[in-house]
């Protein structure tokens, strides 16, 4: 049987490209609206806007697992901005 850990997939709002850009993946649920700098290069961070969606990360092949859910959130997300 597969074991499946919840994670945060953080997405980036792009000025150049006018799209969000996924930044990373943070382990567990994160119920902030930014995800958290751990080092100084990531101080920036704060001034940016994030958009969250939870995956699951299967931990004996270490994939993130896309959902229909986390899917459907970022197609929403994504043709919401364009529209």
């Amino acid at each position: 049987m597969k074991t499946l850990k919840k994670v945060t997939a953080w997405y980036c709002w792009d000025r150049a490209s006018l799209n969000w850009q996924f930044n990373h993946i943070e382990d567990g649920w994160n119920e902030d609206v930014k995800p958290t700098p751990k080092f100084e290069s990531q101080k920036e961070w704060k001034n940016e806007s994030w958009f969250k969606i939870e995956k699951w990360e299967d931990m004996e092949t270490r994939t993130v697992i896309n959902t229909p859910k986390a899917n459907a959130l970022l197609r929403a997300k994504t043709h919401k901005v364009a529209s």
